[in-house]
């Protein structure tokens, strides 16, 4: 490591880049484990370089490679840890103080005993894998080769929770059966999603083991009123919302239950506790108050007044299994009066069990989607878009110690929370309302 300059050497910028050498740490985790696969794995598919990992230490560079990646968290990477220091390489940090930001990296190019280098370090195990994210976006692919610009970035996520929704990278069942697809591979699944973990993606839903092994967080989502089939009598069923969804009848048949009978009630929470009990945990539970779900007989109306009381309840069980997770509740299938009986309860006590209020998909006051009439307060005087009074009004509302995340529906085109406003019949009818996207 005698040369260690950002300008000494050979020129850093390289065309036809077409032998790479990965370095790891020797005491790497296995999420930085997973960001050099992943690294290693996109450079030889999709341009068909060659590429060789080795950890730090047990391979010594022939000066033969067009370039060398140094890739790890530094305090696992002696090698990466003295290539920081040396080039002055800085990790983002929080302001006036020498904490580094979670999640951040930086990257850097430079010379290094008469090789071109790129050193990646994560302030952490997340940030080292959005680091490599970061490179490959700055590499330009070519057949059998890759160019590697001049580099000096240091980058963190703005938002703390990214990717919570069902993480969906493939052809669902409507376009398989429509355009006669073939279905996904397991593997493709997973590439496609470590594309959108690349991308910045912190938590995954659905998907706990991969979670866990790149470093991410986990997220559940349930439904408020949801109980087993086998013990939902006839006369505990929940009365249906005015949803628009299709087949909303079918959706409801023997699933979900009217809280405001006591017996179900005691259903629907020896349930949910079940769930808790039976399942190690998630960073994230997500709990829907509708899309489907919900009960629109007149003892539970307002809906949302029953619902944030029954949510109430499950978060005692939740936190008695899992004291640790953030639960989070939905504005789906709610209506005006429904929005205020939530805010008054949320502000008439402590708050601080619910961690955020879901801004999710039917949970708009700006949107006729899958909701009852609209409050047309918020349309006098819009601002800054259809859904900006409403996310304004609830930033204003919510109490301070509630969070309020966002949820948006982008696999729908019509129908949805972000549709078209006038899309053509024709097309609706035929691709329905997720067959591409």
């Amino acid at each position: 490591m005698k040369d260690h300059t950002p300008d000494s050497g050979r020129n850093l910028f390289a065309k036809g880049v077409e032998k790479i050498l990965v370095i790891t740490g020797s005491r790497a985790s296995t999420p930085e484990s997973k960001a050099v696969e992943m690294l290693a794995g996109r450079l030889r598919v999709r341009s068909g370089v060659q590429v060789e990992v080795a950890i730090e230490g047990t391979r010594v560079t022939q000066g033969d490679e067009d370039a060398v990646v140094v890739v790890g968290v530094p305090a696992n990477h002696d090698m990466l840890r003295s290539l920081v220091k040396t080039l002055g390489m800085k990790l983002p940090c929080l302001p006036d103080v020498d904490e580094i930001h979670p999640e951040g990296f930086a990257l850097r190019t430079s010379a290094v005993d008469g090789a071109r280098c790129v050193a990646v370090a994560g302030a952490d195990e997340r940030g080292t894998i959005y680091g490599v994210g970061a490179l490959l976006r700055l590499l330009t692919f070519n057949e059998g080769s890759v160019d590697l610009p001049r580099i000096d970035l240091s980058d963190k996520p703005a938002l703390p929770l990214r990717g919570t929704g069902a993480l969906s990278v493939g052809p669902n069942p409507d376009a398989t059966r429509l355009a006669d697809l073939r279905p996904q591979t397991d593997e493709e699944r997973k590439w496609g999603i470590e594309d959108i973990i690349l991308a910045g993606a912190n938590t995954l839903r659905s998907m706990e083991e991969m979670a866990r092994e790149h470093g991410l967080m986990t997220s559940r989502g349930t439904i408020a009123n949801v109980v087993p089939v086998v013990t939902c009598p006839e006369d505990w069923r929940a009365t249906p919302s005015n949803s628009l969804h299709i087949k909303v009848f079918s959706y409801f048949e023997k699933r979900f239950a009217c809280p405001s009978i006591p017996e179900a009630r005691k259903a629907i929470l020896d349930s949910f506790e079940e769930i808790a009990r039976e399942n190690p945990g998630w960073d994230y539970l997500s709990v829907k108050s509708g899309d489907v779900g919900g009960c629109t007989c007149e003892r539970c109306m307002p809906w949302g007044g029953t619902f944030i009381r029954l949510l109430h309840e499950m978060s005692m069980i939740l936190y008695r299994y899992h004291p640790e997770t953030k639960l989070m509740g939905t504005s789906q299938n709610i209506t005006v009066e429904g929005d205020r009986a939530i805010l008054d309860y949320l502000n008439s006590g402590d708050s601080s069990w619910l961690y955020a209020f879901n801004y999710a998909p039917g949970g708009n006051q700006m949107t006729t989607y899958n909701r009852p009439p609209l409050n047309p307060e918020w349309f006098e005087y819009e601002g800054f878009g259809r859904w900006g009074n409403y996310i304004k009004h609830l930033h204003h509302q919510l109490p301070t110690k509630t969070e309020l995340s966002l949820t948006t529906d982008v696999s729908h085109w019509i129908r949805s929370q972000y549709g078209v406003d006038h899309p053509d019949i024709e097309l609706a009818v035929v691709y329905q309302r997720r067959a591409y996207n």
